[in-house]
């Protein structure tokens, strides 16, 4: 799930001007990488993005930071490049 976030709410809720729910499942790959396009484009105009992905390679190539879920619970935070060379990454999403 894609979340556009544009402001906030007194309670500090985000409201989003469009949301967009697993496109990137069973897509083909000529339209994953025009997503990624996509949501770099929206995150250099000062955006920020939210990104929930079973695409990994997707998620590492256009996040900045991640969180690494297993069972409902973080396992791991951190800047994408922490995350990529993690062991736990790498065995759980990677395939190494």
């Amino acid at each position: 799930m894609l979340a556009n976030r544009q402001g906030g709410g007194a309670d500090g809720r985000a409201e989003t001007s469009s949301a967009w729910t697993n496109l990137a499942s069973g897509s083909p790959p000529s339209v994953i990488e025009q997503l990624g396009d996509v949501i770099r484009d929206i995150n250099k105009k000062g955006v920020s993005v939210l990104l929930v992905e079973q695409n990994v390679h997707l998620a590492l190539d256009v996040a900045s930071r991640s969180h690494a879920l297993q069972v409902g619970r973080v396992v791991l935070e951190g800047d994408i490049e922490t995350v990529r060379s993690s062991d736990i990454v790498r065995k759980a999403y990677l395939g190494g």
